[in-house]
């Protein structure tokens, strides 16, 4: 899909910071340096990489999910599934990154993978948003795979139902990372801090969804 005006893209861009998306922009920014001023106040040593890179990922997937929410008129939704679709691209990339720092440190220190209630809900979020993605993009770059345009559009609903779990998963994660020994001996992050943030973040987002977008039993 190809867009001349520059305008139109900003104006979309825009949407990241208008009224209603100031709330969750707020609650994730607050996650985002809350995690990353644990980490940059103790040594940096290769896991460290984990969190780094799952907090951008989070971050991005924020920006990704606030965006298309105000989406209204065929030049928005266009551009703003173009955008949706390159924010998820780099926010898998980021994840990907870090599920990859956190293997192979497991498997350096000859350490279990994927027995703590932190490790089981991040392999689960992992695979539920890789999954979202690719059927983001067969149904937004290559509909011809579900037959037509319109079946493809037709699915979008179960795509924004799935996007908005996995979502609500990473929040689940992030919590649960707090009862890990890692924090526990060098974070020292408080989960009730994150709680209030992912609070705000979740209240941010719920107050933008459009409810009759997701309508998946009907």
């Amino acid at each position: 899909m190809t867009v001349t005006s520059k305008a139109t893209y900003s104006s979309v861009l825009g949407y990241l910071t208008s009224s209603t998306a100031r709330t969750a922009q707020v609650g994730i920014s607050v996650v985002t340096i809350y995690i990353l001023y644990h980490v940059s106040t103790n040594d940096i040593i290769f896991f460290s990489g984990h969190i780094v890179f799952n907090a951008l990922g989070i971050f991005g997937l924020a920006q990704s999910i606030i965006l298309v929410q105000p989406t209204s008129t065929a030049d928005d939704k266009q551009i703003g599934g173009t955008l949706h679709g390159w924010f998820n691209l780099i926010s898998i990339s980021l994840f990907l990154t870090g599920f990859w720092i956190v293997y192979e440190n497991k498997e350096r220190n000859n350490v279990r993978h994927f027995y703590s209630w932190h490790g089981i809900a991040g392999l689960t979020t992992y695979l539920m948003l890789i999954s979202t993605m690719l059927v983001g993009i067969t149904q937004y770059w290559f509909p011809s795979v579900y037959g037509s345009i319109a079946a493809a559009k037709s699915m979008y609903k179960y795509h924004r139902v799935t996007g908005y779990f996995a979502f609500l998963l990473s929040f689940i994660t992030v919590l649960l990372s707090t009862w890990s020994s890692y924090n526990a001996k060098v974070l020292h992050m408080k989960p009730w801090s994150l709680f209030l943030a992912w609070v705000v973040v979740i209240a941010g987002v719920g107050l933008r969804v459009k409810r009759s977008k997701m309508a998946v039993f009907r």
